[in-house]
């Protein structure tokens, strides 16, 4: 569950890996239903060519070189793409890419939150999981148990998952009062009084996020300022920080659960040293971490709990902010850039991203976002006044694409769905369509 530990669990075992693997992680993010295809594999190959470099990648992938602007659109004036490739085709190279460097050093490749994942990005490791036969790879995946419940995307592919010898399955529980004077111990340098240790243990319920938080908080030990409902525990670290830095961290909630350093300059309104010292403050603090390219929330729920704090204004402003620094960069992504114009309630700029997006979701052969971006084509039509002349196309041929994207997808009961409308339509269709 949230809190529970996986992130801390796989940095710890990701450093103590650097030394002997090469070591890559990707990170689903929540903006909302619909995430951008392969999202955590582009920075897993980005970070694979800073650590291998480019010549290697591409040796590496032999013939299948071509494909790799599918997931990295910034390699696209380097190698040309196939007119036909597939999506097993492409989860093959993937496969093979990764399977051939780690011959001369083996290979971790993590993965969190998939419970965020899009379809693309299971259907291409459940790939990698079942079909990776000659390479040293370990493959670390992290999801919450209490986000996948009945209908979700991830539960089916779970099941199958399991049923494979390869799999090891690992449910990190809450911790026992035992368990959490230990941590308490850790964290202070002594030995807690059993008060303490009872009173951080009501109300953590043995969470070791909420251990480390209430620790964290001044007048603890007398049982003074602890704060009487999550949201303010969650929140607690965050307002005892400058205003510039609490600014700042409004602004990245925005863009996820991490955002590139590139990109937040690119939104950020202050100077490059104002960012640096509100970017290290948080730091410090323990509410962002910072590797080389970005700056991550070290803990999800903090991100979701000052996103939700957003003032409405603030939100739409930080979103727009997002979309045109997007727009304007080498690595846009359509998906992404559809939920920030839609949260910016642009619907106009949402409605075209979100075709763009349909079409560069079918070239990577992720039929399911294909499908995802027809439904917010379709739930923005009537509010876009000139929507037949900005998508090049009328109604009933969006439904077409929408239900032809959910039948390679394997959900035909939902494609039939919407050929019903697409037959009702006032005006007459022409008999072979």
């Amino acid at each position: 569950e949230a809190g529970i530990g996986k992130s801390r669990l796989l940095a710890e075992f990701l450093a103590e890996a650097e030394g002997s693997a090469t070591v890559l992680l990707g990170r689903c993010v929540d903006l909302g239903n619909d995430g951008a295809p392969y999202a955590p594999f582009a920075s897993i190959l980005r970070r694979l060519i800073e650590l291998r470099g480019l010549d290697t990648v591409l040796a590496a992938a032999g013939h299948g070189a071509g494909v790799l602007p599918v997931l990295l659109p910034e390699l696209a004036d380097d190698s040309a793409v196939p007119a036909r490739t597939g999506a097993e085709r492409l989860y093959e190279l993937v496969t093979v890419l990764l399977e051939t460097l780690s011959v001369e050093r083996p290979l971790v490749l993590a993965v969190e939150d998939i419970h965020w994942a899009d379809s693309a990005t299971l259907e291409l490791l459940r790939f990698i999981v079942r079909m990776a036969e000659r390479g040293r790879i370990l493959v670390l995946l992290s999801y919450r148990s209490d986000e996948v419940g009945r209908g979700h995307p991830l539960r089916s592919y779970l099941a199958e998952l399991e049923r494979t010898r390869r799999l090891t399955r690992w449910e990190l529980s809450r911790l026992g009062r035992d368990q959490v004077e230990a941590l308490i111990a850790r964290l202070l340098g002594c030995e807690p009084d059993a008060a303490t240790v009872d009173r951080v243990y009501e109300m953590s319920e043995g969470v070791p996020f909420f251990v480390e938080e209430l620790i964290g908080i001044d007048g603890l030990a007398t049982g003074e300022d602890l704060p009487e409902t999550l949201r303010e525990l969650l929140l607690a670290r965050f307002e005892k920080l400058s205003e510039p830095t609490q600014q700042l961290l409004r602004l990245v909630s925005a863009g996820g659960v991490c955002v590139d350093h590139e990109l937040l300059s690119a939104v950020f309104d202050g100077t490059a040293d104002e960012l640096d010292a509100a970017a290290r403050e948080a730091v410090v603090a323990n509410v962002l971490a910072a590797d080389t390219t970005e700056y991550t929330f070290r803990h999800a729920l903090v991100r979701e709990a000052i996103h939700a704090d957003l003032l409405p204004g603030e939100r739409s402003r930080y979103h727009r902010r997002f979309a045109e620094a997007l727009e304007a960069g080498p690595q846009c992504s359509a998906t992404q850039l559809s939920t920030h114009w839609l949260a910016a309630h642009d619907l106009r700029r949402a409605f075209i991203a979100s075709l763009e997006a349909m079409e560069e979701a079918k070239r990577a052969y992720a039929y399911a976002t294909v499908a995802a971006m027809g439904d917010r084509v379709l739930e923005l039509w009537d509010g876009v006044p000139d929507a037949e002349e900005l998508s090049g196309r009328d109604r009933v041929a969006v439904l077409a694409q929408t239900a032809s994207a959910l039948r390679n997808a394997g959900n035909n009961e939902r494609a039939l769905a919407l050929v019903e409308p697409a037959l009702a339509e006032p005006g007459p269709l022409a008999p072979a369509r």
